[in-house]
């Protein structure tokens, strides 16, 4: 069969929708399928093939919603014209916006089956503040953005959640749907290996025994700025305590400013921005004491399995979505606590036979979210999708 994955946000930004999109078609094809990739164009659109994967560009122009993100005219013709040229057979949505809109349209009077896969909760209140900058409008915007998720829905003939917790929300609000629970898929192979501490410690000078990693976007939705705050009380107590942060964002200008007013620039490092392939290798994620995140609105947590497939722990806010990949293989801490993040931070640098128990668990668990076997569970749905779809 022949897959169409579409893209709302696509490379070189790199983010967990993307990363995880592209394992599952390079699986995908291992498996003898054929995938394309359908993303917005704008002036980095200079990637037409990624490892073997065609990409399509649809026009589009500037939104302020979200940084990265394009409009797409919702009645564009040029989406239909690739499910056409291409002869597609599944167009698996990745995202409730105007280009997703577009290539459901467009299925549909193709008699195209489709797939959607809920990525983001975009009505949880920290991301509704974060566009809107009001806490006013939350109530009511959460209501309508339920209302406006439901029309993509029910246009879709199967939706996928990759957390339990996404899974049954969806089910929750939208009961007439038909709900799976997929999770994300990574290549286990390419965690297998790294550089030896030394190595890693030669290259960052700053990195020593107990240092934590943050991989992500640095943007306000992943709470970075209550991050540092909390890594900063576990610092006052522990100077040894180094927290680097990889990565970058609209927001990294301010926090780099709040960590020379905290005068932490000894304890907390900006690296910007590192290419998966680098940082799988560098020993950053295999060496840290764990990875750590104060984000309140991961629907899943790519890093998280990321760094349980390098036998690092992560440290996670006890929130759904995020906190249930850390059953046993990592800590967590209320989300309104900071003063628990610096526990937890402390206790991981102090407790050595912890940190190998969560390392030993961190490893087996990570088998759950192998590639292939994820790729297996979404060739099960797209195969009865397309029954259904036909019969």
């Amino acid at each position: 069969m022949t897959i169409a994955f579409v893209f709302e946000i696509f490379l070189p930004v790199v983010n967990g929708i993307v990363t995880s999109s592209h394992n599952l078609a390079q699986n995908l094809i291992a498996k003898g399928h054929r995938v394309i990739y359908i993303a917005p164009r704008w002036r980095e659109s200079t990637i037409h093939e990624v490892d073997g994967v065609p990409v399509y560009y649809i026009t589009s122009y500037e939104t302020f919603v979200y940084p990265g993100m394009r409009n797409v005219l919702p009645w564009s013709r040029h989406v239909k014209q690739i499910l056409e040229q291409e002869q597609v057979d599944i167009v698996h949505s990745t995202g409730p916006w105007l280009l997703n809109w577009a290539a459901l349209r467009a299925a549909r009077k193709l008699k195209r089956a489709t797939v959607q896969t809920f990525h983001t909760m975009l009505q949880e209140p920290t991301y509704i503040r974060y566009f809107t900058h009001s806490d006013a409008l939350v109530p009511v915007l959460r209501a309508l953005a339920w209302k406006y998720f439901g029309l993509y829905m029910r246009r879709s003939d199967a939706v996928t959640g990759p957390s339990e917790y996404v899974a049954r929300e969806l089910t929750e609000h939208y009961p007439d749907v038909p709900i799976h629970h997929i999770p994300n898929g990574i290549d286990l192979e390419k965690f297998g290996q790294s550089k030896p501490f030394a190595d890693t410690q030669r290259q960052f000078p700053m990195f020593n025994e107990k240092t934590f990693i943050f991989i992500g976007r640095l943007g306000a939705e992943k709470s970075v700025d209550r991050l540092i705050n909390g890594m900063s009380l576990a610092i006052r107590q522990d100077p040894e305590i180094r927290l680097i942060l990889i990565g970058d964002g609209p927001g990294r200008r301010a926090y780099e400013d709040q960590v020379r007013e905290l005068r932490l620039t000894a304890s907390i490092a900006f690296l910007g921005r590192i290419s998966p392939s680098d940082l799988y290798t560098s020993g950053l994620i295999h060496n840290a004491c764990a990875n750590v995140t104060a984000s309140t609105t991961e629907s899943f947590g790519m890093t998280v399995v990321e760094s349980m497939a390098a036998g690092t722990p992560s440290i996670v806010p006890d929130v759904p979505g995020i906190s249930e990949l850390t059953r046993g293989t990592g800590l967590t801490f209320p989300r309104d606590r900071l003063e628990a993040l610096a526990t937890e931070v402390l206790r991981l640098t102090r407790d050595d036979e912890l940190r190998r128990q969560l390392s030993a668990a961190c490893l087996k668990r990570s088998r759950d979210f192998d590639g292939a076997v994820i790729a297996d569970q979404f060739e099960e749905l797209y195969t009865k999708v397309l029954e259904d779809h036909t019969s």
